[in-house]
């Protein structure tokens, strides 16, 4: 269930970035309405997000980044590295970066 989920949500993501209705969407990618509609209620429900907000880190500060095998993302910052799995918290991803540019 755990990898039908992610998926899922990659696809809500991949919707909200395309800008068309659900409808063209799902008609564009062969899928059922119903069935989109009934995953994008589940992932709101059970609090699962797609990765609908991005922090923009500014090219000279991300010294480099990449991303694993396992779908996580590892940033480097100075002499600072973050390693993200999976899904995180925005707020507490914003607040980590936020000490790390205070340094």
């Amino acid at each position: 269930m755990e990898n039908k989920a992610k998926l899922w949500a990659a696809r809500i993501d991949e919707w909200k970035r395309s800008g068309v209705s659900q409808r063209q969407y799902c008609e564009d990618n062969y899928l059922a309405l119903a069935t989109f509609s009934w995953w994008r209620t589940r992932l709101k429900q059970r609090g699962i997000r797609s990765n609908e907000a991005f922090v923009e880190i500014p090219i000279e500060r991300a010294v480099s980044t990449s991303v694993g095998r396992s779908g996580s993302l590892t940033i480097g910052i100075g002499h600072y590295t973050i390693t993200v799995n999976g899904c995180v918290d925005q707020s507490q991803l914003q607040g980590v970066l936020t000490v790390l540019e205070q340094r």
